[in-house]
């Protein structure tokens, strides 16, 4: 039952996370369209935090 919860949580979490990483994603193309340089750094940042965060 224990292990079933897990697996739960973590569906929960990578499902979460795609909605989070898609939005990202959205919010770099447009900062890159409009070349503001400042949000093309942050929003990077944050997509490699993501990244590393949940594939660990």
């Amino acid at each position: 039952m224990i292990k079933e919860e897990k697996t739960l949580k973590n569906s929960e979490l990578k499902t979460d996370t795609s909605n989070a990483l898609s939005k990202m994603y959205k919010d770099l193309s447009n900062a890159i369209n409009s070349n503001n340089i400042q949000s093309i750094w942050q929003l990077s940042k944050n997509i490699t935090k993501y990244h590393f965060r949940f594939e660990i």
